[in-house]
């Protein structure tokens, strides 16, 4: 039997999600908190239909995952999800790690009007149909922007120093810091700031989310943003792509210096970015992808600048969707085509191993 044609995926800390175009869901990899929402705690080193209420989950718009949890965005605003919650990250008011699927609630009440769903590698977020933003978890760089450090059980409403966050169109999430982007083209960041991550002025950590700034002004004309470790990168309308943060594995390609406190130019004509654990991919209008950073970014090492991601030893191309996890990354092609590379523990690729991967592997899903 053929396999699924899949056209999105999603990677986190050691495990991996497959979205079909029926809008199914199936997982592989790290299980220990059932982030694999297969109502087990087995790790899979193959794909494994995602369960909600018994049957596989249907009608799921997008997915996104942290280190050890899942959350599954629905057509209708909801979201459902399942695993690690040590930190609050699915907001359910406990601590309780959650073994099969729920709905995401907040006062009693199942969220709704839900456009994404972002996760860091312990806190999450979710965009509002109303502009506005609600987090979730652990909180230790002041990540969820809610005026302190403590961690969050419960969903609560971002802020700057003085309102409620509004006008939000896109949302990411880092290690300890959070970014949102505003429908003006700005953006806001808050959390840790101990490698300028955050790209602030005055260079201190912020409990609330605040304007990112370029050569002392804010930011603008951006449309798309996205978190690794430590590292921040902004994607303007133009095609140009800025970055901010540690560069210690070279996650900017060979410009700029081990520590980056002021957004500098790391590539142009580029139509999509990502941002893995050390690691920044580009995605070119012809959907061939350059990647650079850490050691399990298919690049042969850290340090040697931006490189093609190969398949079968050509450059890639014709990518619909790709993933960087905090150690491998996923991609998916045009014709359904499915591919990992990098770290393999517990099985996060899918291909039936757990062998650490330096190039693109083809994966299975629905067979």
């Amino acid at each position: 039997m053929a396999s699924t044609k899949i056209v999105q995926v999603a990677a986190g800390g050691h495990h991996s999600l497959f979205v079909s175009s029926g809008r199914k869901v199936w997982a592989t990899g790290w299980n220990e908190f059932g982030q694999l929402g297969d109502n087990t705690v087995v790790s899979r080193s193959l794909p494994v239909p995602v369960l909600e209420n018994g049957t596989q989950i249907a009608n799921v718009q997008r997915v996104a995952v942290g280190s050890g949890h899942s959350m599954f965005l629905k057509y209708d605003g909801t979201v459902s999800a399942v695993g690690w919650n040590a930190y609050g990250q699915l907001g359910t008011g406990g601590t309780d790690d959650v073994l099969s699927m729920v709905k995401l609630r907040r006062d009693g009440e199942t969220i709704s009007g839900v456009r994404q769903v972002a996760a860091g590698r312990y806190h999450s977020l979710l965009l509002l149909s109303d502009g506005t933003v609600l987090t979730t978890g652990r909180n230790g760089g002041g990540q969820l922007g809610v005026g302190n450090t403590a961690t969050q059980y419960a969903w609560s409403e971002a802020r700057t120093e003085t309102e409620t966050v509004t006008n939000a169109v896109a949302i990411a999430g880092g290690m300890e810091h959070s970014l949102i982007l505003l429908a003006d083209g700005t953006v806001l960041a808050a959390g840790s700031n101990d490698l300028g991550q955050l790209g602030i002025a005055g260079g201190g950590s912020s409990p609330w989310f605040r304007t990112v700034q370029r050569n002392g002004a804010p930011l603008v004309g951006v449309k798309a943003i996205a978190a690794g470790f430590h590292h921040s990168v902004f994607l303007l309308v133009d095609g140009t792509v800025l970055a901010v943060g540690d560069n210690s594995y070279k996650q900017f390609g060979l410009v700029g210096g081990d520590l980056v406190v002021d957004p500098i130019q790391v590539g142009t004509d580029v139509e999509t970015i990502r941002a893995g654990g050390d690691q920044t991919f580009l995605k070119s209008p012809s959907g061939g992808i350059l990647s650079s950073g850490g050691e399990q970014s298919a690049l042969g090492g850290p340090g040697n600048g931006w490189r093609p991601m190969l398949r079968d030893g050509v450059a890639i191309s014709n990518v619909v969707d790709f993933a960087a996890g905090l150690w491998h990354t996923m991609v998916v092609t045009e014709d359904g085509w499915v591919g990992g590379t990098g770290n393999n523990s517990f099985g996060a690729l899918g291909d039936g191993t757990e062998d650490t991967r330096s190039n693109l592997v083809p994966i299975s899903v629905g067979q």
